[in-house]
């Protein structure tokens, strides 16, 4: 029998494949609500930095990156969360804390990068520099 959190490693995992191949498309949110996540001292809360959100199965997903403090660096964990929203945008459920978090985080800011038009920006600058020479 998989445990549970083997079977949440292998979700992230589909939703990170889904996300590469835009069978997900995500959306930017623009937040500062608290981050709550469960770690083995119980529950806990960090400023939400970045996130995004995408409607699967009529249930909205929202991931988030906290920002990043000294702390949370040697500590090396918990800047990720992912959860499961009601159609008020209200967590129903949050995704304990999972290896793959960060790569699906990852998938989705290159994903937006290339759908916001920004990689294209970024390609004509290089190509300007060219002519600049």
């Amino acid at each position: 029998m998989t445990s549970p959190s083997s079977r949440w490693i292998e979700a992230i995992s589909v939703l990170n494949e889904m996300t590469q191949t835009r069978r997900l498309n995500w959306e930017p949110l623009s937040e500062s609500s608290p981050i709550l996540s469960f770690s083995g001292d119980g529950l806990s809360s960090t400023a939400s930095h970045h996130a995004f959100r995408t409607r699967y199965e009529n249930k909205w997903l929202r991931i988030r990156k906290a920002r990043q403090s000294l702390a949370t660096l040697a500590l090396g964990g918990g800047m990720y969360t992912l959860e499961i929203l009601d159609d008020a945008g209200r967590p129903i459920f949050i995704v304990p804390e999972a290896t793959g978090l960060d790569d699906l985080f990852r998938s989705i800011e290159y994903q937006y990068q290339v759908t916001s038009g920004a990689n294209a920006l970024l390609e004509s600058l290089l190509k300007e520099k060219q002519t600049l020479k």
